[in-house]
């Protein structure tokens, strides 16, 4: 019996693991700092990248802390939910490295995480008023659709005892079941 090894099309692929450690926190700090200067948009990844900086650092976490929450406070992001989901996540780091309960307090004032609720609570009582406003709009047009049929219907009843059905069918288009059943 003979055996045949080879190599997977995936081994090609190996995932390289990097720490935060080995990216340059300041170099990112400064981008981010300039998107606010320019009153940019941040991006989803860009928004993610921004609450982990502090842990690309293996001192002074909570002075860049500081400076991410500033930043955060600053950020414009296109999706609301997506940077209330980006706050709760930087709460989590700033309880993870702010050293007192007076700094946790005084950091999550300053990313002012009332105000994203605010616009996150704003955001899905839009979504929702838009939903029943169209589910509205959608049940009128049926309701119009159904009276105009029923209405048509009931027109091609009349003119069937006149004409016939057979005649009626051809002139209207609606067919003799339709004429015949009483149930409208």
């Amino acid at each position: 019996m003979r055996k045949e090894y080879y190599f997977s099309k995936t081994i090609l692929f190996k995932p390289k693991i990097i720490s935060f450690n080995e990216f340059d926190g300041d170099e990112k700090l400064k981008k981010y700092k300039n998107k606010i200067k320019n009153d940019e948009y941040f991006s989803n990844t860009e928004g993610y990248d921004l609450i982990n900086i502090p842990r690309m650092y293996e001192k002074n976490n909570e002075e860049i802390l500081e400076k991410v929450c500033i930043i955060f406070s600053k950020m414009k992001m296109k999706d609301d939910l997506i940077k209330y989901e980006l706050g709760k996540c930087l709460e989590c780091v700033i309880h993870k490295y702010a050293k007192t309960l007076d700094d946790i307090n005084r950091l999550e004032e300053v990313i002012n995480m009332t105000k994203v609720v605010n616009h996150r609570k704003e955001f899905i009582k839009n979504i929702q008023q838009k939903g029943i406003k169209q589910g509205i709009n959608q049940g009128r047009k049926e309701g119009i659709k159904q009276g105009q049929k029923e209405g048509e219907i009931k027109l091609a009843r009349k003119i069937a005892e006149t004409i016939g059905i057979e005649e009626t069918t051809k002139i209207t288009g609606i067919s003799k079941e339709e004429i015949l059943n009483k149930k409208i």
